[in-house]
């Protein structure tokens, strides 16, 4: 996995968290995270790479970059992190749900692995599925619509 891509999963996992600051220090990388708890409008977020070699830190605002995660009833089910979606339980298996299905409330729509864990995205309550927006061993962004959905 690039840097990238690891930096976004942990800054997901991070905003996902009442953690307020959190530092990661491997050889030559440093990620220091820090959230404005006294506001939701900012977080610090520094990555220096080359630690010790003199390459500048650069400092990201998250929240012009970091997607919507709020879920909004009777409109769409959004990925809760970074991963591999699995739309069934199985290679030669049925997909959990299907476009005009109807789902009961913490029935499972996909599976989303991420850092070798398997997490069940569920239903909130009980819904129609409108319109599958993800495909089966893809990435998904957090934030990312996977359902769009209608509240029963």
């Amino acid at each position: 996995m690039d840097n990238k891509k690891l930096v976004k999963e942990i800054i997901d996992i991070f905003q996902g968290t009442d953690l307020a600051n959190m530092e990661i220090e491997i050889p030559d990388f440093r990620l220091s995270l820090s959230k404005n708890t006294n506001s939701k409008e900012h977080s610090d977020i520094t990555i220096q790479e080359g630690v010790g070699g003199g390459h500048a830190a650069s400092t990201i605002d998250p929240s012009k970059s970091a997607p919507e995660i709020a879920l909004s009833p009777g409109e769409t089910v959004k990925s809760p992190i970074v991963g591999t979606c699995f739309v069934a339980p199985g290679p030669d298996k049925d997909p959990f749900v299907k476009t005009g299905d109807v789902v009961e409330e913490g029935q499972p729509l996909c599976i989303i692995e991420a850092m070798k864990m398997m997490n069940e995205v569920c239903a909130p309550y009980k819904l129609k599925v409108l319109k599958v927006n993800c495909e089966n061993n893809k990435m998904v962004e957090f934030g990312e619509p996977l359902f769009e959905v209608e509240k029963c």
